[in-house]
């Protein structure tokens, strides 16, 4: 039933259904089993990432998940971790120790988002036609940057790992210091530097991507294709891939 009114008092406020079962699900017990849960995903992902350890920076791939968890994990990381194998599982452990010790969340969709993530992260490196991104394209789908030539800011929609254009289109744009093998990055320009819309393709030496915690990565790009690429979520400089178009760009979420 939609109305869980006491018979007893019926002046007591009304509860929803959704509000019933966030708070039974958030019993300790259930809470300490989801996250463990977690660590059971962050196991299997240990194992996925090393049978492809040649491909994978660890720094990296913890960088793209606690984007879309909002949870550090990389100042997790301890010496030593930053290079070798693999270690997510000892890593979950230590970011979510408070709700594997009391099983308190502060929100349950937390687990449920990392569990989702990282199983995800799993499925893509066990597919035998996975490829790894290549390690020169430094930023990533929905990175905020400020160009070092021109000083607008703008987010980064799909990267080259050269560039696309023709010998003309380097004429006209160039020269570029390092040349035509450097990344080259499609990008939205931020209205509130350049009112009228565009897109633009811009050689990664002349793109900064913004520090974390800084004003320029305090709010998010304007531009009126954002929601055809973005879901709406801005988080200390970086956009958030649509789920719609994560296919699109699987080693970019």
């Amino acid at each position: 039933p939609s109305d869980l009114r006491s018979p007893e008092d019926p002046r007591q406020p009304q509860v929803s259904i959704k509000q019933a079962i966030h708070a039974a699900a958030m019993a300790p017990g259930l809470a300490r089993s989801l996250f463990r849960a977690v660590l059971s995903e962050a196991r299997g992902l240990d194992r996925a990432m090393r049978a492809r350890s040649r491909d994978i920076v660890v720094p990296r791939e913890l960088q793209r998940i606690e984007r879309y968890v909002q949870r550090p994990l990389t100042s997790e990381l301890r010496e030593g971790e930053r290079e070798g194998e693999p270690r997510f599982q000892a890593i979950a452990s230590r970011a979510f120790r408070r709700e594997l010790s009391d099983g308190r969340g502060e929100d349950i969709d937390l687990a449920f988002s990392v569990i989702r993530r990282l199983s995800a992260r799993r499925a893509q490196l066990v597919r035998l036609d996975w490829e790894p991104k290549p390690a020169h394209v430094t930023l990533d789908v929905g990175q905020v940057f400020r160009h070092k030539r021109w000083g607008f800011r703008g987010v980064v929609i799909d990267w080259h790992a050269s560039c696309p254009g023709d010998e003309q289109w380097a004429e006209n744009y160039g020269p570029f210091v390092q040349g035509l093998a450097q990344p080259f990055y499609r990008t939205l320009v931020c209205t509130l530097d350049r009112p009228r819309p565009f897109v633009a393709l811009a050689a990664g030496e002349n793109l900064a991507s913004v520090a974390p915690g800084s004003k320029d990565a305090s709010y998010p790009v304007e531009h009126p294709l954002m929601s055809k690429i973005f879901d709406g979520g801005f988080h200390d400089g970086f956009h958030l891939i649509s789920p719609t178009n994560y296919k699109l760009f699987p080693e970019d979420f």
